[in-house]
């Protein structure tokens, strides 16, 4: 018998997660969601103690996380092609303060993605 799939390692705090909006690099740079929850998705590019350097769909610069107590949730090994969802709040200047860490492991489709991201925003009653 096939086994499921395991579910992605987690990492969070004991707080229940407030509804977020998903941000591709356009967005999470626009200054619009300062002060915001919001949700990214993207590679690992470096690792600086508990700053991580974090790719996402779209074009624009990386997402700068302060991964604080989650950085343990960031595999050094998984840089330049493992794939993480931060939730957190977006700070104004603009580095996200993480809250929840997701691994997504080396599969993540970065494009199918940024096409999820980008329905969301046509189509915000299905999201």
């Amino acid at each position: 018998r096939a086994r499921p799939p395991a579910a992605p390692r987690t990492a969070t705090n004991k707080r229940a997660m407030p509804g977020t909006a998903r941000l591709d690099a356009p967005h999470y740079h626009s200054g619009q969601y300062s002060g915001h929850m919001v949700r990214v998705a993207g590679k690992l590019l470096r690792a600086d103690g508990d700053r991580m350097h974090i790719q996402m769909a779209g074009e624009g610069a990386p997402a700068m996380v302060a991964a604080g107590d989650f950085a343990r949730s960031f595999d050094p090994a998984a840089t330049g092609k493992g794939h993480y969802e931060i939730v957190g709040t977006l700070q104004q200047d603009g580095t996200l303060t993480a809250a929840q860490v997701i691994d997504l492991g080396e599969g993540f489709d970065m494009n199918m993605y940024g096409e999820m991201v980008a329905l969301s925003y046509r189509f915000p009653d299905i999201f």
